[in-house]
């Protein structure tokens, strides 16, 4: 039975999460003061945290950071009305997981939360250390040992630079880890999806979120456009990680611009992403979706050949379809189709 930790001081909000929870199989325990939540968590094994921003004592973020201090790794969804991208940053730079904007729908907190638990508590520090320097990305301070070094004007822009290049790894092996456990349950008798209504647009805004960092370094932009009423029927989860595989794919190999389309046709959803770069080369886009499939192995940029097999394993267990191909005006286009709510 997953154990779950509630950091709320909104009593009302405290009650109806725990009762839900508790409905869906889990033990729940609520603490309304971040002061302690740290105390409660560092005794007690959570398999998730759902941890407001606004608390008495200590706020949120600094929760998260007594927390990873302690070497509690126990999964934290971070709640708050605060929507800016650099609040959102700020916690998850901190430590925080996974962020949920209020209001929110108690069907996507709760999809978040099964996928932070599944996950579960690997060590992962807000700190990176090698060789005796310590770096901590949120602040762009580093120190040898116990001694802050100062940095110069110069040092920063490499530090950014480093920074940067290490977003695009990350996102790569997190990406890794998720197709691996696909492929795994694939081959144990079938992926399961929970079924719900997709917002697409929304779906869309937060895939590009999550690559804003890795596209502003590579100096590309990302669009959405995809009408505001349009709700897809499946697993938003899994239609989040075949979309990031495919515009991975766009930022990895194409160039310039990408784009995230969606429309409806015929009761179905239709999802795009286009790139301007130089296309898939001849005869590749037939065998894209083969597992470990790559265009040309020399190019060594890092891919596993498993996202566009992830994809087609995800939009299959949808009852969907899915192609690619090269765009008219050039550049590669990956599409999936799947069914449209009711």
């Amino acid at each position: 039975m997953p154990r779950v930790l509630i950091v709320e001081d909104e009593t009302k909000m405290a009650n109806l999460l725990r009762r839900g929870l508790e409905k869906e199989g889990m033990a729940v325990d609520v603490e309304g003061r971040g002061d302690e939540a740290v105390w409660r968590a560092g005794a007690t094994e959570y398999d998730a945290i759902v941890l407001d921003l606004m608390l008495p004592g200590i706020d949120g973020f600094e929760v998260c950071d007594r927390l990873r201090a302690a070497e509690v790794w126990s999964p934290i969804l971070m709640l708050t009305a605060r929507d800016s991208v650099a609040d959102r940053v700020a916690g998850l730079d901190r430590g925080a997981d996974d962020y949920l904007t209020k209001p929110f729908s108690y069907a996507e907190l709760l999809a978040r939360l099964r996928a932070l638990i599944r996950r579960g508590r690997p060590e992962r520090p807000t700190q990176l250390e090698a060789g005796g320097l310590r770096l901590d990305p949120a602040t762009h301070r580093v120190w040898r040992q116990d001694t802050e070094i100062s940095l110069s004007a110069n040092d920063e822009g490499e530090l950014r630079d480093a920074i940067g290049s290490s977003i695009e790894e990350v996102d790569r092996l997190i990406q890794l880890a998720e197709d691996l456990l696909v492929v795994a349950r694939s081959e144990q008798g079938g992926l399961s999806l929970t079924s719900e209504r997709v917002a697409v647009a929304e779906l869309l805004a937060r895939i590009r979120e999550r690559f804003s960092a890795r596209a502003a370094q590579l100096n590309r932009e990302l669009v959405v456009d995809a009408p505001g009423e349009l709700v897809a029927d499946g697993d938003r989860l899994r239609l989040e990680q075949a979309l990031m595989n495919i515009v991975d794919n766009a930022l990895r190999y194409g160039e310039g611009v990408v784009r995230m389309e969606a429309e409806a046709k015929d009761g179905r959803v239709v999802m795009r992403v286009t790139d301007s770069g130089p296309g898939f080369p001849d005869g590749f886009a037939e065998r894209a979706f083969e597992r470990f499939a790559t265009a040309d192995p020399a190019r060594g940029r890092g891919g596993s050949g498993l996202g566009l097999a992830i994809v087609a394993t995800i939009v299959s267990a949808h009852g969907g379809s899915f192609g690619a191909g090269n765009g008219g005006g050039g550049g590669a286009e990956v599409w999936i189709e799947v069914a449209a709510a009711s």
